[in-house]
């Protein structure tokens, strides 16, 4: 990678990671206000509705409850390990719940008031994406985690697509 840098872009490694850097950030800061725009989430004040994504065994996405339709209150989005997250009121469940954006789809504002809004008074965004996202620190070990056939989608999410699965009876 150093010698295609220096002798193709005629730039050192070190320059062109920080140009890669910034135009990461850029798509993301588009990413995030095209989300925002699309949804208006402040001036509609309305639910949206979105079908949802998992990958299964077989590393295949797939709909989520049959491809059944969310309807949720949407309040804020948040940031985490190269992830959006849309964090939103779930009348229904009446919880604060939490979607990951790339894997929403077909995602609409309805004509229904958005809910929540005393469960948000006093919500502190950056507490509830510490305490719900990401995972602890420690010593890096090799592991073998056995697992309900739905959680598969939590593996490759959290450990990526090239992550080993091998079926364990028909549930896990």
């Amino acid at each position: 990678l150093i010698f295609v840098c220096d002798k193709v872009f005629g730039k050192s490694f070190e320059e062109l990671k920080y140009i890669h850097y910034f135009i990461f950030l850029v798509v993301i800061l588009k990413a995030k206000k095209w989300f925002l725009k699309k949804l208006d989430i402040e001036s509609e004040n309305k639910k949206i509705e979105f079908q949802y994504y998992q990958w299964n065994v077989k590393k295949e996405m797939e709909l989520r409850h049959n491809g059944a339709w969310y309807h949720i209150s949407p309040w804020g989005l948040s940031w985490d390990d190269e992830n959006y997250y849309l964090v939103a009121y779930d009348a229904t469940a009446g919880i604060i719940k939490h979607y990951r954006v790339d894997k929403m789809r077909d995602t609409e504002i309805i004509e229904a008031d958005r809910k929540g809004e005393e469960s948000f008074k006093n919500f502190d965004l950056a507490a509830f994406a510490k305490k719900t996202f990401g995972m602890y620190g420690g010593v890096d070990a090799e592991v073998t985690l056995e697992c309900r056939n739905e959680l598969a989608g939590v593996v490759i999410d959290r450990f990526g697509h090239d992550v080993w699965m091998c079926p364990h009876g028909e549930n896990h």
